[in-house]
């Protein structure tokens, strides 16, 4: 195993002729230095900009007058901070703050294992400017200067796609793929895939992720979800053809009780809404087919889905709790919407553990050979 860990140190491709990762590189640093540490640190400790005269002592007042002209002459969303926003900006400092750092490293050094990092940051950096941006166009509190404001928003946008597209393969920093694969990678012989693979009944975890598959895309994507597309106001509306009057009564009369964000749909909260739509209900019937045909190829959208939902929920459960249409009913909503979260979390795990998703062994094992 040795020679062939040797073999492809060799292989791999040198740093200065790696263009894009320099420039993969320049956007971590500059998120690391300036947007996590100085713009986000500005927007926790200061808590009402209107009213700030100098400190806390970091950032630097100089920094925080210039993030204020920002705010006052050209986003306006950015001196709001509601709490949806303080969500993203928590997630910013204590999760993208650390990977801009060690991603830095990895992507000057070639090191592979910073693949799956970057896959849960391009997810999770993808719902925050999409639910951001939303605001930015139709919020409450829109940009002064759009046109300037999604400019500085773009890289943020398509630095996620471009990150995730330089590392779908599983060996980014080598000069060609090998041919001997290793713990942390799929087996590309197809012979070697069939012997590993476990048949779907085996598979008892499986069985539950497709049941979990199906009750979202046939009840939630496409009866919940769609019913707060059609009825833009719940207080006054015709019925629609679909969702069936029963369903949108019962979906009514959960958001009167114990759900007020449902009723009272911000701009924030429908962008979350379109992106069930637009990319979670396809992703359910994808994967219940690759989960029954054991297609090796889902693992990698499984793992950005994990991300994707886990910051989306992340967003809302901090809205609900702590925000100005939160739930009268705190345990009666956490024990509703937890699985929510807690199985896409799940979810991510099991692709992560295992190279191969539809094998016996974890890549933990994996290495022991």
């Amino acid at each position: 195993m040795n020679s062939v860990v040797n073999l492809r140190s060799e292989e791999k491709k040198p740093s200065k002729k790696r263009y894009l990762d320099w420039v993969i590189v320049l956007f971590f640093f500059i998120n690391f230095i300036f947007i996590t540490y100085i713009v986000d640190i500005e927007q926790l400790v200061v808590k009402d900009p209107a009213t700030w005269i100098s400190g806390p002592g970091w950032p630097p007042d100089f920094f925080i007058q210039i993030i204020h002209n920002y705010g006052s002459n050209i986003d306006p969303l950015q001196f709001a901070r509601p709490t949806w926003w303080k969500a993203t900006i928590w997630v910013d400092v204590l999760y993208f703050g650390p990977f801009y750092l060690v991603g830095m490293y990895a992507f000057i050094k070639g090191k592979r294992w910073i693949r799956i990092p970057s896959f849960i940051w391009s997810g999770a950096m993808f719902i925050n400017v999409t639910v951001i941006m939303s605001e930015e166009f139709w919020g409450p509190t829109p940009a002064k200067v759009m046109w300037l404001v999604v400019l500085l928003n773009l890289p943020w946008w398509t630095f996620p796609f471009i990150v995730t597209a330089r590392l779908w393969n599983p060996y980014p920093f080598n000069k060609k793929q090998p041919k001997e694969q290793d713990a942390e990678s799929t087996p590309m012989s197809k012979k070697a895939t069939e012997n590993q693979s476990l048949p779907l009944k085996k598979r008892w975890y499986d069985i539950l992720f497709i049941i979990w598959f199906l009750i979202n895309v046939i009840f939630i994507v496409y009866v919940i979800d769609l019913e707060q597309l059609v009825i833009k106001d719940p207080s006054s509306f015709t019925q629609p053809f679909w969702p069936p009057a029963f369903m949108v009564n019962a979906i009514h009369w959960w958001g009167n009780n114990f759900d007020p964000i449902l009723m009272a749909r911000p701009v924030w909260y429908m962008a979350t809404v379109w992106v069930d739509i637009i990319l979670f209900g396809p992703f359910y019937i994808v994967a219940s087919y690759a989960f029954i045909k054991k297609k090796k190829w889902i693992r990698i959208p499984t793992i950005l889905y994990a991300a994707l939902i886990t910051e989306n929920l992340i967003i809302i459960f901090t809205e609900a709790f702590f925000g100005p249409n939160k739930t009268p009913t705190p345990g009666v909503y956490l024990a509703a919407y937890l699985p929510y979260l807690l199985v896409p979390i799940l979810l991510g795990i099991r692709m992560i553990l295992k190279p191969d998703p539809f094998a016996k062994e974890t890549i933990l094992k994996l290495k022991k050979k």
